[in-house]
């Protein structure tokens, strides 16, 4: 039953990633005119001690794609410091291909002032990103805000649980008796050939 647990708990860890990404934003929405320029030394401490806490790549951009803060995760493997990268664009960071790729999600995120989920695959490592839009107290977007986790364990998870399901429907197909399986809500994820063939065409349909 491990992997059925492991996956609960990803997708656990999955929905609580949606709302910091909504937390954070909140905090700057909150942080009124100031954050406009993230100049402020108490602001911009509580930022990156915010941002640091998190295990994830997190950043802030402005309107044209700069960076204002990054977290500790964010330069791990870049051999840079945060404040390295501050003032720094996509383009000063990444290959041509992925700094473009970025630019175009952030335009998306702007235009539609809606937080986005993004999922892609970097050196044999699949990666999630929520990036949101960070508007300021006249309704006016200054920025925005975004987390990336590494999501390839979670991906095996459910490549092995989908392998696992369609053995146990093989197997099932060729079980000479009759066996039923019912989920906890009472549906009926899984027949034998026996029960299909004694239910017709009025069995239900595999979930």
């Amino acid at each position: 039953m491990w992997p059925f647990t492991k996956y609960s708990l990803l997708k656990q860890q999955n929905q609580d990633l949606r709302q910091e990404v909504l937390r954070l934003t909140s905090i700057l929405d909150q942080n009124g005119p100031v954050s406009n320029s993230v100049t402020n030394c108490q602001e911009k401490a509580q930022l990156i001690s915010v941002f640091n806490l998190l295990p994830f790549r997190c950043w802030l951009k402005d309107t044209y794609g700069k960076y204002l803060l990054v977290n500790k995760q964010f330069v791990k493997n870049m051999q840079l410091k945060a404040s390295d990268v501050v003032g720094l664009t996509d383009n000063d960071l990444y290959p041509p291909e992925m700094a473009e790729r970025f630019a175009k999600d952030d335009l998306e995120v702007k235009a539609t002032q809606k937080v986005h989920v993004y999922k892609e695959t970097r050196d044999d490592r699949s990666y999630e990103s929520y990036k949101a839009p960070v508007i300021d107290f006249k309704g006016e977007i200054f920025g925005t805000c975004g987390i990336e986790r590494d999501i390839t364990y979670q991906k095996e998870i459910y490549n092995f649980l989908k392998d696992e399901r369609a053995y146990l429907t093989a197997l099932m197909d060729y079980i000479p008796f009759t066996i039923i399986l019912k989920t906890v809500k009472a549906s009926l994820p899984g027949l034998t050939r026996p029960k299909q063939n004694f239910w017709g065409s009025a069995v239900p349909k595999r979930r």
